[in-house]
Parts: structure tokens; sequence; C-alpha cells
């Protein structure tokens, strides 16, 4: 059994000095592979050992996956460098991430996969990267993972959409308006998705 992890998280770096069984790190900031990721292209660095892989995927979560399949490659004795090519065929995943065109010179990123803090920020993090100068606007309902302590965790979607640039929220539920006391931005909130859909 080989453990393949990502060792810049420090409480899975500390689960994994627990176990036994034989480990693969890798990080951005640690590990026995070093990741640097520049426009395009990711580095990776393992001893005095240099590969370069070029991107066709840009957004967190999708650079994340891609290090963890390196790393396995290594794992299991593979070259890092034979993988080259393969890796530059990766493309991102048509079922998330997907940009629409819409009205009024509008782009729609149709991101319904699923909603946790995690997943909102990824989507976030790829609309502020290929927006550029455009209007940034989130339509966002309650987040269904709380139920307790949800002051707190709305003002962290707050305080993420504020430093992310976002200019506009547009927020259904009931629970969602607590996000209006720290977000910085416009904020529009409905109590249910008909509402919003006969405004």
């Amino acid at each position: 059994t080989v453990l393949v992890y990502c060792s810049d998280d420090a409480e899975i770096e500390k689960q994994a000095s627990v176990l036994s069984c034989k480990k693969t790190n890798w990080g951005f900031k640690s590990g026995l592979l070093k990741f640097s990721e520049k426009k395009d292209q990711l580095t990776l660095k393992i001893n005095d050992s240099t590969t370069e892989f070029d991107l066709q995927v840009f957004d967190k979560g999708s650079i994340q996956n891609l290090c963890h399949a390196i790393a396995c490659t290594y794992s299991l004795g593979i070259d890092p460098y034979k993988i080259k090519s393969q890796v530059k065929e990766i493309a991102p995943v048509e079922m998330r991430f997907e940009f629409k065109e819409g009205v009024n010179n509008c782009q729609i990123l149709n991101d319904t996969y699923s909603l946790d803090f995690h997943s909102f920020q990824l989507a976030v993090e790829y609309v502020c990267r290929n927006a550029g100068n455009l209007t940034k606007t989130v339509i966002v309902s309650d987040f269904p993972e709380i139920s307790t302590a949800k002051e707190q965790y709305y003002k962290k979607v707050a305080e993420f959409l504020n430093e992310s640039g976002i200019q506009k929220l547009i927020g259904i539920g009931e629970d969602i308006e607590m996000i209006s006391k720290i977000f910085k931005g416009k904020f529009i909130g409905f109590t249910t998705t008909e509402e919003l859909m006969t405004a």
C-alpha cells in the first residue's frame, strides 16, 4: 500500500505521519515532489531533477488532481518525464465550469455540481481567472451542509467573496442574507428560486 498525499496541508501531514505504510508526498511548499506553477506550465522538482508540464487546465482543483496523478505515477516507479505528452492532452471536465453566452454581453459559468465551501471556492476562482474586466456576479443559495455556527460560516463566505473581488451577489434562501452584513459589494436577496425567476 502506498499513500499519496499533499504535505502542504498540516492536518493531512499530521495524520499521515502516524501511518506505517509507504508514502509519497508532494506539495508547492514542501514534499518529496516539489511543484511550482507559472502561467500555463507546471514544474516538478525531485532532488536535482526538473520536469516541466504544459497545462490545458488552470483551476486550482484540476491542478491539485494533476499533481496527485503525477505523484502517483512516481510512486509506481514511472518517470514523470514519460507522461509529459499525456499531461498536455488533459482538458477541463465539461460537466463543471462550463461557460455559456448570456444576454447583454454576459458570460455565465454553469456550475451545479455541488454546493460546499470548497466547491464554491473553486468555481469563484475559475470565474475570477477567466472573467477579465467583466463585472463579476455570483448567484448562490443557502449552503445545505450547515447546521450550526451559521453566522461564522457565512462570514467566511463573505470574506472570501470580498477578497476575490466579486462585485455583486444574488442570494437565494433564508440564511444567505447573513452574508450581506459583511459582503462589500451589492447584495440582492430572494427567499426562493421562483421569486428570483419572476423578479
